[in-house]
Protein backbone atom coordinates (compact mmCIF):
# COMPACT_ATOMS: atom_id res chain seq x y z
CA UNK A 1 0.00 0.00 0.00
CA UNK A 2 1.25 3.17 -0.66
CA UNK A 3 -0.30 6.36 1.07
CA UNK A 4 -0.69 9.74 -0.53
CA UNK A 5 1.60 12.78 0.50
CA UNK A 6 -0.74 15.17 0.36
CA UNK A 7 -4.37 13.72 0.74
CA UNK A 8 -3.44 10.95 2.74
CA UNK A 9 -5.43 8.52 0.54
CA UNK A 10 -4.08 4.78 0.59
CA UNK A 11 -3.27 3.84 -2.82
CA UNK A 12 -2.06 0.45 -4.30
CA UNK A 13 1.86 -0.17 -4.04
CA UNK A 14 2.02 -0.14 -8.08
CA UNK A 15 0.43 3.08 -8.17
CA UNK A 16 2.26 6.28 -9.99
CA UNK A 17 -0.40 8.42 -8.96
CA UNK A 18 -2.89 8.85 -5.90
CA UNK A 19 -6.14 8.15 -7.22
CA UNK A 20 -7.93 10.84 -4.52
CA UNK A 21 -6.14 13.80 -5.80
CA UNK A 22 -4.16 12.83 -8.69
CA UNK A 23 -0.48 13.83 -7.74
CA UNK A 24 2.58 11.69 -8.00
CA UNK A 25 3.55 9.70 -5.85
CA UNK A 26 6.64 9.39 -6.58
CA UNK A 27 7.56 12.56 -5.43
CA UNK A 28 8.69 12.00 -1.60
CA UNK A 29 11.19 14.41 -1.38
CA UNK A 30 10.04 17.80 -0.11
CA UNK A 31 12.34 19.67 -2.27
CA UNK A 32 11.87 17.82 -5.37
CA UNK A 33 10.31 19.86 -8.51
CA UNK A 34 6.83 17.27 -8.63
CA UNK A 35 6.59 18.08 -5.05
CA UNK A 36 6.91 22.08 -5.23
CA UNK A 37 4.86 21.75 -8.19
CA UNK A 38 2.04 19.91 -6.14
CA UNK A 39 2.38 21.81 -3.49
CA UNK A 40 1.77 25.27 -5.43
CA UNK A 41 -1.01 23.55 -7.33
CA UNK A 42 -2.58 22.92 -3.75
CA UNK A 43 -1.87 26.52 -2.40
CA UNK A 44 -4.85 29.17 -2.78
CA UNK A 45 -4.58 31.63 -5.45
CA UNK A 46 -3.69 34.93 -4.84
CA UNK A 47 -5.57 37.52 -4.24
CA UNK A 48 -4.82 41.68 -5.15
CA UNK A 49 -5.53 43.61 -1.96
CA UNK A 50 -8.40 46.44 -2.22
CA UNK A 51 -7.75 50.01 -2.54
CA UNK A 52 -8.95 50.11 1.20
CA UNK A 53 -6.44 48.05 2.44
CA UNK A 54 -3.30 49.46 0.64
CA UNK A 55 -1.08 52.15 2.56
CA UNK A 56 -1.73 55.20 2.17
CA UNK A 57 0.82 58.25 2.50
CA UNK A 58 0.08 61.39 4.31
CA UNK A 59 -1.30 64.59 3.22
CA UNK A 60 0.94 66.85 1.70
CA UNK A 61 -0.19 69.59 3.93
CA UNK A 62 -0.92 69.32 7.30
CA UNK A 63 -4.45 70.25 8.30
CA UNK A 64 -5.99 73.68 9.54
CA UNK A 65 -6.17 74.18 12.97
CA UNK A 66 -9.70 74.15 12.67
CA UNK A 67 -9.59 70.50 11.81
CA UNK A 68 -8.96 70.18 15.84
CA UNK A 69 -11.24 70.00 18.51
CA UNK A 70 -9.16 72.32 20.63
CA UNK A 71 -9.60 76.48 21.20
CA UNK A 72 -6.84 78.40 21.92
CA UNK A 73 -6.98 81.36 24.10
CA UNK A 74 -4.51 84.26 25.64
CA UNK A 75 -4.09 84.59 29.26
CA UNK A 76 -6.58 87.56 30.11
CA UNK A 77 -5.34 90.82 31.60
CA UNK A 78 -4.40 90.57 35.07
CA UNK A 79 -5.18 93.85 37.68
CA UNK A 80 -2.21 95.53 37.22
CA UNK A 81 -2.88 95.60 33.06
CA UNK A 82 -6.33 96.61 34.03
CA UNK A 83 -4.43 99.43 36.01
CA UNK A 84 -2.64 100.56 33.13
CA UNK A 85 -5.24 100.71 30.82
CA UNK A 86 -7.58 102.35 32.93
CA UNK A 87 -4.71 105.28 33.55
CA UNK A 88 -4.34 105.86 30.13
CA UNK A 89 -7.86 105.85 29.19
CA UNK A 90 -8.17 108.38 31.48
CA UNK A 91 -5.60 110.05 30.68
CA UNK A 92 -6.56 110.47 26.83
CA UNK A 93 -10.17 111.22 28.52
CA UNK A 94 -8.84 114.45 30.26
CA UNK A 95 -6.71 115.54 27.24
CA UNK A 96 -9.65 114.54 24.39
CA UNK A 97 -12.23 117.17 27.19
CA UNK A 98 -9.20 119.49 27.10
CA UNK A 99 -9.20 119.27 23.30
CA UNK A 100 -12.97 120.12 22.87
CA UNK A 101 -12.99 122.93 25.15
CA UNK A 102 -10.18 124.32 23.04
CA UNK A 103 -12.11 123.71 19.88
CA UNK A 104 -15.24 125.61 21.37
CA UNK A 105 -12.89 128.49 22.76
CA UNK A 106 -11.65 128.87 19.28
CA UNK A 107 -15.40 129.67 17.90
CA UNK A 108 -16.80 131.99 20.82
CA UNK A 109 -15.74 133.87 23.83
CA UNK A 110 -19.03 132.37 26.12
CA UNK A 111 -16.90 130.86 28.88
CA UNK A 112 -20.10 128.88 29.62
CA UNK A 113 -20.26 127.47 26.35
CA UNK A 114 -17.06 126.54 27.01
CA UNK A 115 -17.15 124.78 30.30
CA UNK A 116 -20.30 123.31 28.81
CA UNK A 117 -18.26 121.47 25.64
CA UNK A 118 -15.61 120.45 28.08
CA UNK A 119 -17.93 119.00 30.92
CA UNK A 120 -19.94 117.05 28.51
CA UNK A 121 -16.79 115.95 26.71
CA UNK A 122 -15.49 114.65 29.90
CA UNK A 123 -19.09 112.88 31.22
CA UNK A 124 -19.17 111.10 27.44
CA UNK A 125 -15.46 110.38 27.05
CA UNK A 126 -15.63 108.67 30.89
CA UNK A 127 -18.34 106.77 30.06
CA UNK A 128 -17.44 105.14 27.23
CA UNK A 129 -14.10 104.60 28.61
CA UNK A 130 -16.09 102.27 31.90
CA UNK A 131 -18.08 100.83 29.15
CA UNK A 132 -15.03 99.96 27.22
CA UNK A 133 -12.94 99.00 30.28
CA UNK A 134 -15.64 96.55 31.70
CA UNK A 135 -16.02 94.96 28.36
CA UNK A 136 -12.34 94.61 28.10
CA UNK A 137 -12.34 93.12 31.59
CA UNK A 138 -14.45 90.03 30.07
CA UNK A 139 -12.50 89.18 26.58
CA UNK A 140 -8.65 88.59 26.33
CA UNK A 141 -6.63 91.55 25.33
CA UNK A 142 -5.66 91.76 21.35
CA UNK A 143 -2.21 92.92 22.22
CA UNK A 144 0.55 92.43 24.69
CA UNK A 145 1.14 95.01 27.45
CA UNK A 146 4.40 95.48 26.00
CA UNK A 147 3.27 96.86 22.77
CA UNK A 148 0.19 98.75 24.15
CA UNK A 149 2.98 100.90 26.09
CA UNK A 150 5.12 101.27 23.29
CA UNK A 151 1.90 102.47 21.47
CA UNK A 152 1.23 104.76 24.17
CA UNK A 153 5.15 106.43 23.67
CA UNK A 154 5.00 106.68 20.16
CA UNK A 155 1.42 108.77 20.13
CA UNK A 156 3.23 110.76 22.79
CA UNK A 157 5.76 111.55 21.03
CA UNK A 158 3.99 112.30 17.92
CA UNK A 159 1.20 114.33 19.82
CA UNK A 160 4.61 116.20 21.42
CA UNK A 161 5.52 117.11 17.62
CA UNK A 162 2.25 118.07 16.53
CA UNK A 163 1.85 120.35 19.50
CA UNK A 164 5.38 122.03 18.51
CA UNK A 165 4.29 122.54 15.08
CA UNK A 166 0.86 123.39 15.37
CA UNK A 167 1.54 125.69 18.09
CA UNK A 168 5.02 127.44 17.34
CA UNK A 169 5.42 126.95 13.78
CA UNK A 170 2.32 126.93 11.80
CA UNK A 171 0.05 129.79 13.44
CA UNK A 172 3.27 131.97 12.53
CA UNK A 173 3.79 130.76 8.99
CA UNK A 174 -0.24 131.07 8.07
CA UNK A 175 -0.45 134.53 10.14
CA UNK A 176 -3.47 132.95 12.17
CA UNK A 177 -4.12 134.76 15.69
CA UNK A 178 -5.22 133.30 18.88
CA UNK A 179 -8.34 131.85 17.40
CA UNK A 180 -6.13 129.77 15.22
CA UNK A 181 -4.30 129.04 18.04
CA UNK A 182 -6.55 127.64 20.14
CA UNK A 183 -8.04 125.61 17.22
CA UNK A 184 -4.79 123.75 16.49
CA UNK A 185 -4.50 123.28 19.97
CA UNK A 186 -7.76 121.69 20.47
CA UNK A 187 -7.70 119.11 17.28
CA UNK A 188 -3.80 118.41 18.56
CA UNK A 189 -5.18 117.40 22.16
CA UNK A 190 -8.14 116.20 20.55
CA UNK A 191 -6.91 113.26 18.72
CA UNK A 192 -4.47 112.58 21.25
CA UNK A 193 -6.81 111.80 23.66
CA UNK A 194 -8.79 109.53 21.27
CA UNK A 195 -5.73 107.31 20.36
CA UNK A 196 -4.90 106.92 23.95
CA UNK A 197 -8.32 105.70 25.21
CA UNK A 198 -7.98 103.38 21.70
CA UNK A 199 -5.01 102.03 22.83
CA UNK A 200 -6.21 101.19 26.32
CA UNK A 201 -9.33 99.55 25.11
CA UNK A 202 -7.77 97.42 22.03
Amino acid sequence: MKPCPLCGYVNTARSSFCEGCGCSLEAERHGSPERQQQEMMMQDPYEMPQADELYMPPPLTTPHASAFDMTITPPRNSFAELLINAVVALWGTLCSAFGLSGLVMSFTENSLAIVGAAALGLIVSVAACILLLIRQYHRHARISMSKRLGAVLTVALLGFVALLLGVGWLPEAVGGGDQFTYRILGIVFLLYGILNEIIATY
